[in-house]
């Protein structure tokens, strides 16, 4: 079997033909997170489902970042349960939701987000599945709750991730132009 490639060796990249509206989604959202502009790129966003899902796994790996770099502070004895200023949160990753140490909660919601977003099964959103959009929401809810977790128990690493990486203002951005959060979930006021 030959494949033919539309694009030819040394094509610049604003030239570049993609094989799948999705592809070209992705291509957009990496290089708006890498140049700055993926705040206004968000603006002129369509509210569709496959949009926001493309949306929701480029910030899963920013999330997997600043995770990372709470291992360096967050444990079971410094937080031994899931909180975020005077919220509990319960893991729903466990057949009913338990209650976890804060690390555990963040790797748990990590590791059942990245298996979600990636499932084929996702690649029927663009039907509008009701059940998948709201799959989607409690999803998106429950990573917000790391970043909160950050912001109220470890201020100083959070206040230099989103110096850096503007991930809370991307988040907040996702979630009022998606509707993905109610406004009285969104409990950081920074």
């Amino acid at each position: 079997m030959v494949v033919l490639y539309k694009n030819t060796k040394g094509i610049r990249s604003e030239n570049w033909e993609y094989n799948t509206d999705k592809e070209g989604l992705e291509h957009r959202i990496r290089n708006a997170v890498y140049d700055g502009t993926v705040l206004d790129l968000l603006d002129n966003e369509p509210k569709d489902p496959q949009v926001q899902l493309e949306h929701m796994k480029s910030i899963l790996s920013e999330f997997h970042d600043i995770f990372v770099l709470l291992t360096d502070e967050c444990d079971k004895t410094s937080c031994p349960e899931m909180k975020a200023g005077d919220w509990i949160y319960h893991c729903a990753a466990h057949g009913d939701p338990t209650q976890c140490c804060a690390i555990d909660y963040c790797a748990h919601t990590l590791d059942q987000a990245s298996v979600i977003l990636t499932h084929k099964n996702m690649d029927d959103i663009q039907s509008g599945h009701l059940r998948l959009v709201k799959e989607l929401q409690q999803i998106f809810r429950r990573m917000y709750r790391i970043l909160a977790h950050a912001y109220f128990h470890h201020r100083d690493l959070y206040l230099e991730f989103e110096t850096q990486r503007s991930l809370h203002a991307r988040v907040v951005k996702m979630a009022r132009h998606f509707e993905l959060l109610s406004e009285n979930t969104i409990i950081i006021k920074a």
